[in-house]
């Protein structure tokens, strides 16, 4: 067998089996860190090539991820986290796709993800897509026009799944939906949300911003949960990815531009309002002058895309999101993108070297938790983002 001393224990057996699997024999593992601190905030990655000992081809490239650290498992409950991905790629995803082939989907309007092998508690073993030229946006960076509409109908497409699957096969959609109707954050998020909402309020300068913003944050746990809760946007609930940050999407580029993407970690998916994915990728990965560009147009964008996907599977989607519901539902669950934005953007924008994982976070104790790592450009984002909501007259 070949060697994975390198490795913690469950990605050694997860390796061993997808070798045994693929009935792969004389063959060597280069192993490599599969990201930077910083990037991934629950567990850790290992870049797996395989190649053959015969020729040195390359067979395999592969990203492993999965915690090694007790205490962080625990902390984090991150086996909950494991088997809601699981989930994703062992059922919800592979029954999409088949979905969209009984459909006959063109490939080019297709929703696509990253191929799964091996799925379970503690580690999800998948193609490693950088080998195909995908990777990450700089994260200090705002999307731009190419990124941002490409991420948009991306999340539309996926979107439109459920709204078609609920339509036309309502049976196989609740099975579905049953995997992911309850939160597996509910616990982990109660002390950030307080956190990061207070620490927001802090550095807002404007004493009447700051007064709105600090009202907001009153109830903001039960504004988180109440978004984040499928009854609260039923019948209408989609099976959202549920983390829909920069680190979480990777593009292909040719000759500069974004010419495809694929989502990973799927660790919170859940069912509720598609506004909460919405919300939380635009006001997470885009600035101020990339919003006021787009304006109200950016959440058209998105629905109309949703109803040209619907047109595949022959769906109204008057029937099944009218627009009417579609706007009610901005009021109601786009300052998602608030709550979130006060927690994720100071993490995604601090300074390398200083960057804090999410177990730093999670004390019990408020007196000892440690500060969000706010930098000139993350006070700026979030200044913005609440000069947004502000403006849009929903804080």
């Amino acid at each position: 067998m070949c060697d994975t001393s390198n490795l913690p224990e469950n990605c050694k057996v997860a390796i061993e089996e997808f070798i045994q699997k693929n009935g792969l024999k004389n063959v060597a593992l280069r192993i490599s860190p599969g990201s930077e601190k910083g990037d991934n905030y629950v567990g850790e990655m290992h870049k797996i090539e395989i190649t053959s000992k015969h020729n040195k081809s390359v067979l395999f490239n592969l990203i492993a991820k999965t915690t090694s650290d007790k205490a962080i498992s625990e902390t984090l409950k991150v086996e909950n986290m494991y088997n809601r991905e699981a989930d994703l790629y062992n059922i919800i995803l592979p029954t999409f796709k088949k979905f969209q082939d009984e459909h006959k989907i063109p490939n080019e309007e297709r929703f696509d993800f990253v191929k799964c092998y091996i799925a379970n508690t503690n580690v999800i073993l998948m193609e490693d897509m950088s080998a195909k030229g995908y990777r990450m946006h700089n994260r200090y960076n705002s999307y731009d026009s190419d990124h941002l509409e490409l991420a948009l109908f991306s999340l539309a497409r996926y979107h439109s799944l459920s709204f078609a699957m609920k339509k036309l096969n309502p049976a196989m959609y609740k099975n579905l939906a049953k995997l992911v109707e309850e939160s597996v954050i509910f616990d982990l998020m109660n002390p950030l949300i307080k956190r990061s909402l207070l620490q927001a309020t802090a550095i807002i300068d404007d004493a009447s911003k700051a007064k709105k913003l600090l009202s907001f944050s009153e109830n903001g746990v039960e504004k988180f949960h109440k978004y984040i809760a499928s009854e609260s946007a039923a019948p209408y609930d989609v099976i959202c990815h549920g983390d829909c940050w920069n680190n979480n999407i990777l593009f292909k580029y040719k000759n500069g531009t974004p010419v495809d993407m694929k989502f990973v970690d799927w660790q919170i998916a859940r069912s509720c309002s598609p506004i909460t994915d919405l919300s939380y990728m635009v006001y997470c990965s885009t600035d101020v002058p990339m919003r006021a560009k787009y304006n109200t147009r950016l959440f058209n964008m998105y629905y109309e895309e949703i109803k040209k996907q619907l047109t595949y599977f022959d769906c109204d989607v008057e029937e099944c999101y009218p627009r009417a519901v579609f706007e009610n539902h901005l009021k109601e669950f786009l300052p998602y993108g608030l709550l979130m934005g006060t927690l994720v953007i100071p993490l995604v924008l601090s300074n390398k070297g200083t960057e804090l994982q999410t177990v730093d976070l999670c004390e019990a104790d408020d007196s000892n938790a440690k500060k969000l790592p706010y930098t000139e450009l993350s006070k700026d984002r979030v200044k913005g983002i609440v000069d947004d909501f502000i403006n849009l007259e929903l804080i």
